[in-house]
């Protein structure tokens, strides 16, 4: 079976460098490193990363205009909150009776109406190393 070129070939050139800021290119709008033209290009690497800044903008255009279930699935650890169940932890360690995960996820769930298993591990790990108090938490 014999080879057959391609019929339609790339309306850029990758021969030939580009500037960040010129129209009609395909610099930083249609990067993929599996594509020929890319692998080919000597501009890719620079390409990448204004790709990048292109699609971190519109990230963020989406996450501030849309609800992202996402990141309000497992909130951020709260200074202050945090603060106070650190001082409520250190304060039952010290009486002899650290914090068991279990009381820890249901102070969570109290705050923060988490109920899912995984979530609340997540969180109370991520706790954990914050505060860095892993010592006042009965395994």
């Amino acid at each position: 079976m014999e080879r057959t070129p391609k019929s339609k070939k790339s309306a850029y050139d990758v021969t030939q460098p580009v500037h960040p800021e010129s129209d009609g290119t395909c610099f930083g709008v249609e990067y993929s490193p599996r594509t020929v033209q890319c692998q080919k290009c000597h501009d890719s690497t620079f390409c990448l990363i204004k790709y990048r800044e292109v699609n971190d903008a519109k990230v963020k255009k989406v996450e501030s205009e849309n609800r992202m279930l996402d990141l309000e699935r497992v909130p951020p650890v709260e200074e202050d909150w945090g603060q106070k169940l650190y001082a409520l932890a250190q304060k039952y360690a010290e009486g002899g009776n650290p914090m068991t995960r279990e009381e820890l996820g249901d102070a969570l769930t109290m705050e923060y109406f988490i109920q899912d298993e995984v979530t609340r591990s997540w969180w109370i790990k991520r706790w954990i190393e914050n505060f860095n108090c892993a010592n006042l938490i009965q395994e």
